[in-house]
């Protein structure tokens, strides 16, 4: 299959080449039937030269336009016509001139034609990025973020992913999120795959296991929130893949991070709620207790109970004025 791609590839660049050489050639056929002058019939190839530069994928091909529109050039425009031979003295310097400036421009075209391939590149990653993070953003706990950047992960890189979380008691049982539901499960759930996926949690750092997959903690330099295993087992990552996907793995950490100390905030509020209420609580009961106690005046001992300051039930809420109620009415 691939065999057949390059094939198709180096076909479809030949014949590109061969058809604007064509029509670089008609043209000067047509300039010099106009009266134009060799000069003109020079750029119109380097035109053509430059062009092929920009649409082919390969190098050779503009390296190989460059040195046979010299050769057309010198064999259908100078005299002699229909032969490499060159009378002019100055011929061999405007061969070489032409040839120098087709190469240079192709050069260029090719420089520019990759960086917009890169910025174009860069721009579609930036995307996806947003992307996965505005789909972080709206997840509602930790489970679902892990689901989701494992998706976005398979989405994105079409590849198996098996995400392990880690716990206090250490890694859970690994949940499988296949990019072709027939695959067979048991290979990535293995034994081994644990161990390696184990190995990463402990070095903190990427380890592929024998055969099927490569493995990457998910967290920040504080907590590692589990380790997330990338099938590669027919072909291996590249280095710019993997920097993507660090970059998933980063926003996925994020995103946990967020998830937490949002919890910690609402356990915090929560738990401060409560301890307004207890002491709203025991204030009304001291309140209620005082006013019982200057009604009643048949009991001295609820006198002295309701003495105690209101204080007291506010800084000792955990039954020490009933022990000094207790000690007083002992004595």
């Amino acid at each position: 299959m691939k065999r057949l791609k390059v094939k198709h590839e180096f076909l479809h660049s030949g014949l590109i080449t061969a058809g604007i050489l064509a029509v670089a050639t008609s043209i000067g056929f047509l300039f010099q039937s106009l009266g134009f002058t060799e000069e003109n019939i020079i750029i119109v190839y380097v035109l053509g030269v430059l062009v092929i530069a920009a649409i082919t994928a390969n190098r050779g091909w503009s390296i190989f336009a460059s040195v046979f529109s010299v050769l057309l050039f010198n064999f259908l425009f100078t005299v002699p016509r229909f032969s490499f031979a060159a009378y002019a003295s100055g011929y061999p310097v405007t061969f070489v001139i032409a040839f120098l400036a087709a190469l240079i421009a192709s050069n260029l075209a090719i420089q520019l034609k990759r960086q917009a391939e890169i910025s174009a590149k860069m721009a579609a990653r930036t995307q996806m990025l947003l992307e996965t993070n505005q789909i972080l953003q709206k997840a509602e706990d930790v489970d679902e973020i892990l689901e989701k950047t494992a998706n976005q992960i398979v989405k994105l890189f079409g590849r198996t992913a098996i995400f392990y979380r880690n716990t206090k008691e250490g890694l859970k049982a690994p949940v499988l999120y296949p990019v072709n539901p027939k695959i067979d499960e048991n290979r990535y759930l293995s034994e081994q795959e644990y161990k390696a996926a184990a190995e990463v949690l402990k070095q903190n750092g990427e380890v592929r296991s024998d055969q099927n997959c490569m493995y990457f903690p998910v967290g920040n330099t504080h907590k590692t929130y589990g380790v997330i295993g990338i099938v590669s087992e027919k072909q291996r990552m590249t280095e710019v893949e993997e920097n993507f996907l660090q970059a998933i793995l980063g926003e996925c950490a994020l995103a946990l991070e967020k998830e937490y100390f949002n919890r910690k905030r609402e356990e915090a509020v929560t738990k401060a709620k409560n301890e307004q209420l207890r002491a709203n609580l025991l204030r009304s009961i001291s309140h209620d207790l005082l006013i019982c106690a200057r009604r009643l005046p048949v009991f001295p001992e609820m006198r002295i109970f309701c003495s105690v300051k209101r204080s007291a039930w506010n800084r000792q809420r955990d039954g020490s004025c009933i022990r000094i109620f207790m000690r007083r009415r002992c004595g």
